[in-house]
């Protein structure tokens, strides 16, 4: 497993202060302890239940920070998968010139709607997955034949800000299977050797890229990488 953004994980390092304060919370003398001969008895007949449910909620909300900190890194793991069938990868722009109203009810929404019937209309079996950019790219779905869960996510899209096509195209290639994402994204992808397994990226966009890599150095690397890449325009003239 790798990490999209481990800069995020340096986060975990907060997680050992919070349990030595919370340890000594516990070992802080109460204003209102009870002075008691027989504190033994009294824990005794508290049982180890109770001791449980006491540390519960610091326990959960350990593991909820830690949860939240890793999501933060997006972790990616390989997946085995088929290499003899084709697949797809949408990548649909979430910017905010998305919401303009020259399309029915907007280009975001008239983008979901094409994009959903495109998933209901694919092959059984065919993977598909999908990829968002506005300011930045965001791999939502890799690759599966679970195409009900393409078509929710695409539901729950929302527009955000600036327009990094290039990145969007990128982000799409490196998710498709046999291609390997470059460690350091400024350093050309080698030459793959030999044939790749088939692959598609249909790109619905309205406008012009005005962050992120180039359009056009995007399309020359997934040309190199042996995939076909489909242009939607989003709009009116």
């Amino acid at each position: 497993m790798t990490f999209r953004t481990p800069d995020f994980l340096w986060l975990l390092l907060l997680v050992p202060p919070w349990i030595v304060l919370y340890r000594w919370i516990l070992r802080r003398p109460s204003r209102e302890t009870i002075k008691h001969a027989h504190v033994a008895l009294i824990r005794m007949a508290a049982g180890r239940g109770q001791a449980l449910r006491r540390h519960a909620a610091a326990v959960l909300f350990l593991l909820a920070l830690a949860a939240v900190i890793l999501a933060l890194g997006r972790p990616v793991a390989p997946l085995p998968v088929p290499s003899n069938q084709t697949a797809v990868m949408l990548s649909i722009d979430v910017s905010r010139s998305m919401l303009a109203q020259d399309m029915h009810p907007n280009r975001l929404e008239a983008a979901k709607t094409a994009a959903r019937e495109f998933v209901k209309v694919l092959p059984r079996g065919t993977r598909v997955g999908l990829v968002t950019f506005s300011s930045y790219a965001s791999l939502i779905v890799p690759p599966t034949a679970d195409h009900g869960r393409v078509v929710e996510a695409i539901d729950d899209l929302s527009a955000e800000f600036a327009t990094a096509i290039g990145d969007g195209l990128l982000e799409a290639v490196w998710a498709l299977p046999g291609r390997t994402r470059p460690e350091d994204p400024l350093t050309p992808p080698r030459e793959p050797r030999g044939a790749l397994p088939p692959a598609v990226v249909v790109l619905l966009s309205d406008g012009q890229s005005n962050r992120g890599a180039l359009p056009s150095e995007a399309a020359r690397i997934a040309k190199q990488q042996q995939i076909k890449v489909y242009t939607v325009g989003i709009g009116t003239p």
